[in-house]
């Protein structure tokens, strides 16, 4: 699914090291049904294990989000879930996990694709799932420290009435007003028609001072979003392309969801998608994905852009060639204003980077 995020929970905040006690801990990691440990050759037939999403309380707790999977690797059959914590040396929160074990979807396996912490350490969580302990929640909830599902919430969440009703949330992003964007892939949010991108209000009423659906009417789905000084909202995934599969979307929306013209890029009509987005204290946007630009139809995987939408040609000069495959994982910037750029990829420019590089 379009949004994967690749994380190393495992590195030191202050340097690139590896903590050793922390991988040693939770070693041999969240493992699928069928993985068996060393010395058996990996077995990968029931799915990865994949981590989408991390979210670090202010204790030092780390609640963890993906595909199903179990903690480290216990018998063939073990109970599997898609949300869980860890407590800051790597051992398992059984307390909370237990309780974040009762996600469910109706329709097959839950995915947890974002996880937002905001005031409180409550902790958005968006993917597919249809209930939480047994409440219904259609692939976005709100949870409070301790695991427990804050009602005061109510949202009914994200649906589909396509075709087999797929539905899924991959971007969160909350307003200085307590307001959360949510994007992904519906055309439902509380049941009022908003093809793949919503405002909710704190108390998970839909905003309906928000409509972006004749802006986004043809998109296929929403992959990122980020909201700006001004209010304005930068969004990025695919549209809809005549014969099959999207081409890539980026748009900057006013407020009330109307389209802002300013931001204008000139993507080739191919195939392709932007995945992930990060918006520059200048106004400048890293992008990361799947795309082509014109006049020249150079293709990309992460790129610079101007405000309006122009390739920012010295910044990217001194990329060179980048990633030698898909940069939509995820774009962060550290303090100091360095960037890491995370995806599926083995190469920067010459250099061996092994799906994560820092800018």
């Amino acid at each position: 699914m379009a949004g994967m995020t690749v994380f190393l929970s495992s590195l030191r905040a202050t340097d690139p090291i590896l903590d050793n006690a922390f991988v040693t801990a939770i070693s041999p990691g969240l493992t699928p049904d069928s993985y068996t440990p060393p010395p058996a050759a990996p077995n990968f037939s029931s799915g990865t294990g994949a981590v989408n999403a991390i979210a670090l309380q202010s204790d030092g707790k780390i609640v963890v989000g993906g595909n199903i999977s179990r903690y480290k690797a216990p018998a063939p059959g073990s109970a599997q879930t898609s949300l869980r914590r860890l407590l800051p040396d790597g051992s398992l929160d059984t307390a909370f996990s237990a309780i974040a074990a009762t996600l469910a979807d109706s329709q097959g396996q839950t995915e947890v694709n974002k996880i937002l912490r905001v005031a409180g350490d409550k902790l958005y969580v968006g993917g597919v799932f249809t209930s939480y302990n047994g409440e219904a929640r259609s692939g976005l909830l709100r949870l409070n420290s301790d695991g427990s599902l804050d009602t005061a919430f109510a949202s009914a969440g994200v649906s589909n009435t396509n075709a087999f009703g797929i539905r899924y949330v991959l971007a969160l992003a909350e307003q200085t007003d307590g307001k959360l964007i949510v994007g992904g892939g519906f055309n439902r949010a509380n049941n009022t028609f908003r093809p793949n991108l919503a405002r909710f209000n704190a108390d998970g009423t839909l905003d309906l001072g928000f409509n972006p659906s004749a802006v986004l009417g043809d998109s296929s789905f929403v992959g990122d979003v980020a909201i700006l000084p001004d209010g304005d909202i930068i969004v990025a995934g695919g549209r809809n392309r005549a014969g099959g599969g999207s081409t890539p979307l980026l748009v900057r929306l006013n407020p009330d969801g109307s389209l802002d013209s300013s931001l204008a890029p000139a993507f080739a009509d191919d195939f392709g998608d932007i995945d992930e987005l990060l918006a520059l204290p200048d106004g400048r946007i890293l992008v990361g994905g799947d795309f082509s630009l014109l006049p020249t139809g150079t293709s990309y995987y992460f790129a610079c852009l101007r405000a309006d939408g122009s390739l920012d040609t010295d910044f990217m000069n001194k990329v060179g060639s980048g990633p030698n495959g898909w940069a939509g994982g995820e774009i962060a910037r550290q303090p100091d204003g360095t960037i890491f750029v995370g995806g599926v990829f083995t190469l920067w420019g010459n250099s061996l980077r092994a799906s994560v590089a820092r800018l």
